[in-house]
Order: C-alpha cells, then structure tokens, then sequence
C-alpha cells in the first residue's frame, strides 16, 4: 500500500502497538494530526480527519482518543501526527475580474487590510469597476482605486463567515 505522497517518506501511522511507546506517544499529546479507522485512508489524506490528540488508551482497539474545537473528537484506531506531513503551498493568483464578481457584488461592504499593517482595516463598499486605457481593472472600494494585482499582492479580505483573512485572487 502506498501511503499519501504529503507524508514524510519513512514515517507511517500510529496504531495500537504504537500506542505502547510512552516515550513516542509523550510527543505527541496535544498535538494535531490526521486520524482514521481505516488505514486505506492514509493513502490520501483527504479521506482523514484532522483532530488534537487528548489521550491514548493502550488497552482498547481504538486507541487514539482526540477532541476537536475543545469537544469530543473520536476514538480512532490509527493516528498520524501532522508534523509528519508536509502540507503542500497553495497556489494563488489574482482575480479576473470577472471571478472578481462571482465573490463581490456591486454595494457589498467588504472588510479588507494590508498584508502589512494587519491591524489597519478597512469595511469599504465594493462601487464598481473601471477598465483602464492599457485593459487593466481598477476596482473601486469607497473612493478608493485599486488594481486587481494591488489588491491580489498588498491585500486580503475578511469572509464574514469564518472571519478568515484570504487573498484577493482565486486557488489554483
């Protein structure tokens, strides 16, 4: 079987035989990892669950106990700490203009700051757009101008659902 490329090339999952090692186990209490019943899961990661490790019961096949966002987070038969994987760089790059209007409509107020100066933000309304002379994009927040690269490369916006700062541009 073979494992997730994401994880470290001699590095496997934790399991119940595992579970025996104090010594290995003490690195990783209150660690986050990957966690599964089904060891097929980690030859994708994404098949996996990403919970804090709480506690490990040696005496039982679901050995590993986790929580996730201070609550219950399972009992699972095989754990996978996260520094064990290499998480993979995300790709980004700016809007066009066109997926630029997908995420904002014209008068949504957005909240947004530069990269930095985090603590500067801004909650302007999105007034429109103007294409300029060489067919770049100008968008407008307030009385603001800015490019569509300007905003991608200096600025990042608040989702009002998760209240996470992201890029102005679209993962590739």
């Amino acid at each position: 079987m073979k494992l997730d490329d994401r994880i470290i090339r001699g590095k496997k999952p934790l399991d119940c035989f595992d579970a025996e090692n104090e010594e290995l186990i003490k690195l990783f209490l209150n660690k986050e990892g990957y966690v599964s019943n089904n060891l097929e899961n980690f030859c994708l990661l994404d098949g996996c669950f990403k919970r804090l490790l709480s506690n490990v019961f040696k005496k039982v096949k679901d050995c590993f106990k986790t929580s996730i966002n201070g609550g219950d987070g399972g009992d699972w038969k095989y754990f996978l700490p996260a520094e064990w994987v290499k998480e993979s760089k995300k790709k980004w790059r700016a809007y066009t203009i066109a997926e630029f209007q997908e995420t904002f409509t014209v008068g949504r107020a957005v909240r947004f700051r530069r990269k930095d100066a985090p603590t500067k933000e801004h909650l302007l309304a999105f007034g429109g757009y103007y294409t300029l002379h060489d067919g770049r994009v100008s968008i407008l927040f307030g009385i603001h101008l800015y490019t569509l690269e300007e905003l991608f490369e200096q600025y990042e916006w608040q989702e009002f659902y998760t209240d996470e700062y992201r890029p102005f541009g679209i993962e590739e």
